[in-house]
């Protein structure tokens, strides 16, 4: 039997875009260089989380999403979300500076191979059992990310009532695939196969029959 990822159950419950959020934001708080800028002033939503004194700090959210444009049938399912990374500093004699360093530490720390870790981990952490892997160690999520690029930054002043704050908006398109989780078959042993040979009259002339003894665990040589 084949399982996608149409239902949500392998995902825990959670949407891709949610997922690749919340990866994000995992990795830059497991990175030493944001972690000195921002402690734990990391958020994965645009509501303003930062105070008097309470920043840098970081915040990641979504734009928009568009499907892929294809001329096949049926349309693939991949999509390309827009991604936000919210810089927020003190407005103040180093902001440039600040801002350049907080630019500099999430352009080190997003990439897609460790994005697709993070988000497996987010996955397995709500799973009864780990996600499978394949191959080359990658999880059914982590190898449904297609890519992650960087589009542009924009550098400003936001002002919040008499309070000034410098903002860098680092943006970022991430095209991925809904993930599809490898089929399942469990230990058979025993194979038919038939053939109705010319001229097919719907009957079985032929058959084979191949039988397998069920495998024993070898016992270690002492």
């Amino acid at each position: 039997m084949t399982q996608t990822m149409t239902e949500a159950a392998p995902l825990a419950g959670i949407h891709m875009r949610a997922l690749i959020r919340r990866g994000v934001v995992k990795l830059l708080k497991a990175d030493a260089g944001m972690a000195s800028l921002c402690g734990a002033r990391i958020y994965g939503n645009r509501v303003e989380h930062w105070y008097q004194d309470e920043y840098p700090a970081a915040a990641v959210y979504a734009l928009s999403e568009s499907n892929a444009e294809s001329d096949v049938s049926p349309d693939p399912d991949e999509r390309a979300l827009s991604l936000n990374v919210e810089l927020v500093a003190a407005a103040d004699e180093r902001l440039d500076d600040v801002l350049d360093a907080l630019c500099l530490a999430l352009e080190r720390a997003v990439g897609i191979d460790a994005l697709g870790q993070a988000m497996t981990a987010i996955v397995n952490r709500r799973l009864p059992a780990p996600l499978p892997v394949d191959q080359q160690g990658r999880s059914p999520v982590d190898a449904a990310l297609l890519r992650i690029r960087q589009t542009g930054s924009e550098l400003g002043i936001a002002v919040d009532g008499q309070r000034q704050l410098g903002v860098a908006t680092v943006s970022f398109d991430v095209e991925y695939r809904w993930p599809v989780m490898p089929g399942t078959l469990a230990d058979f042993l025993l194979a038919v196969s038939g053939w109705d040979v010319e001229p097919a009259d719907g009957c079985i002339d032929m058959q084979s029959r191949v039988e397998f003894s069920p495998i024993t665990p070898a016992t270690p040589e002492e």
